[in-house]
């Protein structure tokens, strides 16, 4: 089963029911979460931060849906104490930390990026190799093909971008970048992470 929250009405505070349950996209463990305005921010330990909208809650659909998400433990979505343990999204900056107990601090910004363009996660697999790498990578999409291509860095900056590929896998020439994590985003719907070392 994959991970779950729990929401509870606590109007009344003698009688707290329980109003929905809200059923994650893994098996990564979910805790420490943090409201802000009609969104929930999650630590999910080997799955990162993810952020759900939950602005429709008071409405008959009770409906909780996954809006972003920034994934700083790529190795795996294991159910294990690895990841992010904690996440503060009240900067007003709009600018997200996320701690991680194995690599420290991240500093991420909610845009559309990270965001997940639609609201179910995308049924084609893709593939980068090698992760981590110390050139180019190669981005290999299982069923279909690649129409466009988009690679950012850490902070968002947008650093190539490839459109009318119309192939299967698609070579990006990393060798001349400096160290670092880098976004990728393939067909305007699946992020990948890779890392420069």
């Amino acid at each position: 089963m994959n991970t779950r929250t729990l929401i509870f009405d606590l109007q009344d505070l003698d009688n707290p029911t329980l109003h929905t349950t809200y059923f994650g996209a893994s098996k990564a463990i979910d805790h420490n979460g943090y409201v802000k305005d009609d969104e929930f921010y999650m630590a999910n330990y080997t799955a990162g931060i993810r952020i759900l909208n939950i602005g429709s809650l008071s409405n008959e659909d009770n409906s909780v849906k996954e809006i972003a998400y920034f994934d700083t433990y790529p190795n795996n979505n294991n159910t294990s104490f690895a990841g992010a343990w904690s996440v503060y999204p009240y900067f007003p900056s709009g600018t997200i930390i996320v701690n991680d107990i194995n690599k420290g601090l991240f500093v991420v910004r909610k845009n559309n990026t990270l965001s997940t363009s639609s609201n179910t996660l995308p049924l084609v697999e893709v593939t980068v190799t090698p992760n981590p790498t110390t050139s180019n990578v190669k981005i290999l999409i299982s069923d279909g093909l690649l129409q466009s291509l988009a690679v950012y860095t850490i902070l968002g900056k947008k650093i190539l971008t490839k459109e009318n590929i119309n192939e299967n896998q698609f070579v990006i020439p990393l060798a001349n970048y400096p160290q670092g994590m880098y976004i990728v985003k393939v067909n305007d719907r699946v992020v990948k992470k890779v890392i420069k070392k």
